[in-house]
């Protein structure tokens, strides 16, 4: 057998030493911090921690794992007054078990193991944690039968204390493991929800209360909701980690909520505590992200099918200009060279000349398409001076006063947004001249915190929104609507003051629809949207 081949069958000695180095610590805790021999321990960290490094390794090294656990409990020894015989019975039970999960994980997953989808949770929840431990807890009862335990209530007790610990613990782990603490998250956010969590499980778990003790220990739910929701499933496990140490310790303690409670019943509390906690908040952190996941991929995609639309905008574009147009040109040419040189009558010359004049509006016609599919100006000139032109042509050409008003508009407007934000400009403006009726227009562009809005208004004869939107005054705007959402870059409100000003505002993210983390919702100051960064 090759070096390489041997060395693939075996973990880095790095791991291998962290690995054991963190099963003997989880031992330590699980044997000697809380519970004996008639009262186990609420949850078994060795599980945790031998499933997680299963899930981590290659399946070829499973085996290393599978018996470093032996030499390391048998060193680390049980609590006082175990049987040797049932020491052994509990250590292959583990071994069992962890490899058993891991095996039908992989099966059924068919990926490595990374959480992050609720489809995910629920097969690692159904496999790791409901039915590996159930198989567990019956062939394990016997033995706690034997040691002087009721059959179903050791079953019960070995089920809960497996279960608790693949739900609190073992996603931690694995998050950590998969390195999903490089993700980037508000640091001041993500402090003060620590802060705001440790300072509810002092208060509700560690600090004397005469009455109402049960009350407290809902205490720490309002900010694992918060950590769940905002700093996603990485944050949630680490937290509900936090709370198990906590408990932990408050049992020890004897505190609150424990005080005065026989060790079978605090046992039996803070299983199920955990066990509900555990299973809503890493829910409910998993969907949020699975959630924030699908609306990035489908910006993504968004994006690329809008590129794909200006691509071939581009395309029949050059075609009209480049192509019809200047053969358009080249036949008004020759009918002006055969109208000053043939020898025709007087009338057929002024209906050459008359043919030539529609040749002209039908190729101005031309240049104005081709402009309106792929407007170039906005590449060639920068989106600000791109949209004064516009205004300036309304202006001069459509006897409109437009009125241009900019604040803080950068140089360099991402392409999506410039994009979107000069067809909005150019949408809402042939609207205002075709239905309006008015003479003035204004347009005003705003950039401040990455956001650009765009609002053009009039003071014409105003119109329903909803009819407008709904194809009452044409598609446009509901054609820049769809597609402001498509571009994933912002969203479109119309509206109609009651003095028959009316409004369209725009308000695009200038990152140009590229995934950010999670920050404040943002909102005009009027109200005029709310709307979510994507994630």
């Amino acid at each position: 057998m090759s070096g390489s081949t041997i060395s693939a069958h075996l973990p880095r000695p790095a791991v291998l030493a962290g690995f054991v180095a963190g099963y003997a610590v989880a031992v330590l805790l699980a044997e000697h911090t809380y519970g004996s021999v008639s009262v186990p321990s609420p949850f078994w960290l060795p599980d945790s921690v031998l499933l997680c490094a299963l899930l981590l390794a290659p399946r070829s090294q499973w085996w290393v794992f599978a018996f470093a656990i032996w030499p390391v409990r048998i060193f680390v020894g049980a609590v006082p007054g175990t049987p040797v015989w049932f020491q052994f019975v509990s250590l292959a039970n583990d071994t069992a078990k962890g490899l058993a999960a891991a095996w039908l994980l992989a099966r059924f997953v068919r990926r490595p193991i990374h959480l992050k989808t609720l489809h995910e949770l629920m097969l690692f929840l159904g496999i790791a944690a409901a039915a590996i431990p159930a198989a567990s807890a019956l062939i394990a009862a016997p033995a706690r039968y034997l040691l002087g335990d009721p059959f179903w209530r050791a079953a019960q007790g070995w089920f809960l204390g497996n279960a608790v610990t693949q739900v609190v613990v073992t996603p931690m782990l694995v998050y950590w493991g998969r390195r999903d603490f490089r993700e980037r998250v508000d640091v001041i956010e993500a402090t003060c929800a620590a802060c705001g969590l440790a300072g509810a499980l002092i208060v509700g778990f560690l600090v004397d209360h005469s009455s109402a003790a049960l009350m407290f220990m809902y205490l720490p739910i309002p900010f694992l909701v918060w950590v769940a929701v905002r700093l996603g499933p990485f944050g949630a496990a680490n937290a509900l980690a936090l709370v198990a140490a906590v408990t932990m310790l408050a049992a020890v303690r004897g505190s609150t909520v424990f005080a005065g409670e026989p060790p079978a019943g605090t046992v039996l509390t803070i299983q199920l505590f955990l066990l509900v906690v555990g299973l809503s908040m890493l829910s409910l952190a998993i969907v949020v992200a699975e959630r924030e996941a699908l609306q990035a991929r489908e910006a993504t995609w968004n994006r690329r099918l809008i590129d794909a639309q200006e691509h071939e905008r581009s395309r029949i574009a050059s075609e009209l200009h480049d192509d019809i147009g200047q053969q358009v040109a080249l036949l008004l040419i020759e009918i002006n060279q055969f109208a000053k040189g043939a020898e025709i009558s007087e009338r057929a010359r002024e209906e050459l000349r008359t043919l030539c004049k529609a040749g002209t509006r039908i190729s101005s016609d031309l240049t104005g398409i081709s402009h309106n599919l792929h407007p170039l100006v906005v590449d060639l000139v920068g989106f600000e001076a791109a949209v004064r032109g516009l205004c300036q042509r309304f202006t001069e050409r459509r006897s409109l006063a437009v009125q241009l008003h900019c604040d803080g508009v950068p140089a360099e407007v991402p392409h999506a947004v410039s994009l979107c934000s000069y067809r909005l400009v150019q949408e809402a403006l042939h609207n205002v001249v075709k239905h309006s009726s008015a003479s003035r227009a204004g347009v005003e562009l705003l950039a401040a915190d990455g956001w650009l809005t765009v609002c053009v208004s009039d003071a014409g004869s105003g119109f329903d929104p909803a009819h407008a939107i709904g194809g009452g005054l044409g598609s446009g705007i509901a054609r820049r609507q769809q597609r402001d959402h498509l571009a994933a870059v912002g969203k479109l409100q119309v509206r109609r003051h009651p003095d028959h000003v009316a409004q369209v505002f725009g308000l695009l993210d200038g990152h140009g629809g590229e995934p950010r983390k999670r920050h404040p919702v943002v909102a005009s100051v009027d109200h005029r949207f709310e709307h979510r960064p994507e994630p």
